[in-house]
């Protein structure tokens, strides 16, 4: 062959290689218009996107962060919006996704510096919806420093954004140190809350204000202005440190507090409708004579729950409640505590229905069956403690006994049985127990055990399970060895009817 020849096979190759290249580039452009046909296609039929925009607004809300999260372009509310032109466009149009608003020093300070423009996108996209605003402290990270929320002009900024929105802040959270509160509510700044209806304000210093601090009450008088305010949530705060407009409360939740303090609470809160407490540890249970003589005497008449929770001497605050008749309690407290006072207290609110007893330490039987004896209304029971409940007598009185709780519905038992010097579980007389309390499900309907014993084996399963297929909702969890906790064996009744 020629060099002639040669050059023009060359030459042959060169062309038929630019066709090849040709069409495989001609075959990439038609791929890429296909996948783009297919994405239209798909959006047109995905069964989500044919759903009515009102339902893929509530499934946009499960999207949703954690609470106290600063908006970031790659969390929802904001992401749901680069999905598609749909999803924006519903994302955008749904005021609800954007109430939530967190702000904190980080919004200044993060090396992406539109941040603080993402939060005047939540307040324009909010429109006219009532906002949930949080206040929380940033943590900065090693080799940046937050500056302080309350001072200079970021300060100034943030606040001027927030304070214009403030008539419409239906939730308002305050997740700061104790220090930085007397600077956030000035009095000579104009905040409004017309519809303020929850106040959180948690302490990030595990700290409380006392009655001689520096005026905090009247740093925060502006929140007095808050008529429809009717939930609180707070961290050693009480009508003596913190001035709220507390009689038209309806629903209180405080931690750190001292029994005075409680006492004088439920005194102010006249229309307290469900009460929750946590009792500041001491080592002694005290009331000055002083603070007792300042409480008011008041009552609130529409309390229906009341929660007291705490480490040591919290039953002896019981003497002192004064209330009218309610009907939910619940109660937990450690080992240094007397039983007398709740057995009296227990005796003195026979109307009771919903009762929760939490001990963490051996509870004195005797006691305790003395309580039960008294709860002649009580439809739902829990029972806490650090000995056993099950390998006692109270499953053959409750199975025998049916002027014992014979209102029960609902009854939930956590024990810690010591297996060397406390008696077996009898498991047939458990079984016996619900049995005779379930009456055709007229009866009890619930039952739930938590212990630390090996409760089944192949020969005593099969009567809970034939209680579980008849109705009764039946949670069991338990050792699975007797020779310690090595395996659970864990009984939900809902598996059988699955």
């Amino acid at each position: 062959m020629t060099s002639t020849e040669l050059r023009d096979v060359n030459q042959r190759l060169r062309d038929i290689d630019d066709q090849i290249a040709g069409t495989l580039a001609h075959v990439e452009r038609l791929r890429i218009q296909r996948l783009d046909v297919l994405v239209d296609f798909n959006r047109e039929r995905s069964l989500f996107n044919q759903l009515p925009p009102e339902l893929i607004c509530e499934i946009f809300r499960f999207a949703l962060p954690p609470p106290n999260t600063l908006p970031h372009p790659r969390s929802a509310p904001i992401l749901l919006t680069h999905v598609c032109r749909q999803w924006r466009n519903i994302a955008v149009s749904f005021s609800a996704l954007w109430k939530n608003i967190v702000a904190a020093e980080i919004l200044h300070c993060y090396h992406k510096p539109h941040l603080l423009e993402m939060l005047e996108t939540f307040l324009i996209r909010a429109e006219n919806t009532p906002l949930s605003v949080s206040l929380v402290q940033s943590h900065p990270t090693p080799t940046t420093s937050s500056p302080s929320m309350f001072d200079g002009s970021r300060r100034t900024q943030l606040f001027r954004l927030l304070r214009r929105t403030s008539p419409r802040w239906r939730e308002f959270e305050i997740v700061r140190p104790l220090s930085d509160l007397p600077l956030l509510l000035l009095r000579d700044e104009p905040w409004d809350f017309p519809q303020l209806n929850k106040l959180t304000i948690l302490l990030t210093q595990g700290t409380r204000p006392e009655r001689n601090s520096a005026n905090i009450n009247m740093k925060l008088s502006n929140l007095t202005e808050a008529k429809q305010l009717r939930e609180v949530h707070l961290i050693g705060f009480a009508p003596r440190t913190l001035l709220l407009p507390w009689w038209q409360l309806t629903k209180i939740h405080i931690e750190n507090l001292n029994p005075s303090e409680i006492l004088d609470t439920l005194s102010c809160a006249t229309s307290v409708v469900e009460a929750t407490f946590s009792v500041w540890p001491a080592a002694f249970f005290h009331l000055p004579r002083s603070a007792a003589e300042d409480i008011l005497t008041g009552r609130p008449r529409a309390l229906k729950s009341l929660t007291i929770t705490g480490e040591n001497h919290i039953t002896p605050l019981l003497d002192h409640l004064l209330l009218y008749p309610f009907k939910k309690f619940h109660i937990s407290f450690g080992p240094d505590n007397e039983f007398a006072p709740l057995v009296q207290f227990i005796t003195s609110f026979p109307n009771l229905t919903d009762v929760s007893i939490a001990v963490d330490a051996a509870v004195p039987l005797p006691e305790l069956g003395v309580c039960l004896e008294q709860m002649t209304k009580v439809q739902t029971l829990e029972l806490s403690m650090r000995n056993g409940l099950s390998n006692t007598n109270l499953p053959r009185a409750l199975a025998t006994n049916p002027e014992l709780l014979p209102a029960l519905k609902s009854l939930t038992i956590r024990e810690h049985v010591d297996r060397y010097h406390e008696p077996a579980i009898d498991t047939a007389v458990v079984a016996e127990m619900l049995r005779a309390r379930w009456e055709g499900g007229k009866g009890l309907s619930e039952f739930v055990l938590v212990t630390d014993y090996m409760f089944f084996d192949q020969d005593n399963l099969m009567p809970f399970v034939d209680l579980a297929k008849a109705g009764m909702k039946i949670r069991v969890q338990s050792h699975g060895s007797a020779g310690g906790p090595f395996l659970s064996v864990h009984l939900d009744s809902t598996w059988l009817k699955a």
